[in-house]
């Protein structure tokens, strides 16, 4: 009986244990600046696009184009997102029936899809480039290094010492 209530308990406090460390598992962006920074990247990357889009100081047309563009490419996204779905649903189910053939091919169209995705994203980041002037091309390209590569601390700020 005692061994019974010793079990229960420590059952009772793994399962506290493992919750606890869930819980914390979204504190590493704090603990990691770099983690912190892309996470801001990723939730403001519009506005810093339209931010962009200002400095270059676009013309009515070239904004239009611009806005036409993304709408183009947005509708091509979730259509594509969407055939992917399904060919997934498609693939699980020829899986399932134990057919491996038809699984082959559905994993093959999956992948042509997400190449054909990934090709569509650089014809629209040119026809984007394309859209600008020179002197756009040339200040855009100085914003966009500046903004993928901040200034990086030398180790000696960061407490090592280089053995020289």
């Amino acid at each position: 009986m005692k061994k019974s209530y010793i079990i229960f308990i420590a059952m009772i406090l793994l399962a506290g244990m493992l919750s606890a460390n869930q819980r914390n598992m979204g504190a590493s962006c704090q603990e990691n600046p770099r983690m912190h920074e892309k996470a801001q990247m990723q939730h403001h990357d519009g506005r810093n696009n339209r931010f962009m889009l200002e400095e270059l100081e676009l013309t009515a047309e070239q904004m239009k184009a611009m806005q036409e563009l993304k709408l183009e490419r947005e509708k091509f996204l979730i259509r594509n997102k969407s055939e992917i779905e399904i060919l997934q649903l498609d693939k699980a189910s020829a899986l399932q029936n134990k057919d491996f053939k038809e699984a082959k091919r559905i994993t093959e169209a999956i992948f042509s899809k997400k190449q054909n995705s990934a090709l569509k994203a650089i014809e629209f980041h040119e026809d984007r480039w394309n859209l600008l002037t020179v002197e756009q091309q040339e200040k855009a390209s100085e914003k966009e290094f500046l903004k993928n590569h901040p200034p990086r601390k030398m180790p000696e700020e960061k407490g090592i010492k280089r053995n020289e």
